[in-house]
Parts: structure tokens; sequence; C-alpha cells
């Protein structure tokens, strides 16, 4: 029982880091695009 538990924590874990650093690499991206891209983007 405790040996389930360790490892959903662990994936969960795992699932947090994935999505920080999906959020990372998105914000990242957004600073390199130009206004206009930005501007297009947002429109969508």
């Amino acid at each position: 029982m405790e040996n389930v538990s360790e490892r959903a924590l662990l994936k969960h874990l795992q699932k947090e880091q994935e999505r920080e650093r999906r959020r990372i690499r998105d914000r990242q991206r957004r600073q390199s695009m130009s206004a206009e891209e930005r501007e297009r983007h947002l429109a969508r």
C-alpha cells in the first residue's frame, strides 16, 4: 500500500515538473516573438 502511494506521488511530481517546464518554454517562446506575431497569435 505504501509503495503504491509513493509511486503515485512520484508520478504526480514528475507531471508537475513537466507542466512547469512546458510553461517556462511557452513564456520564452512568447517573449522571443515579435510584436506583430504576438498580435496575430492573440487574434486567433
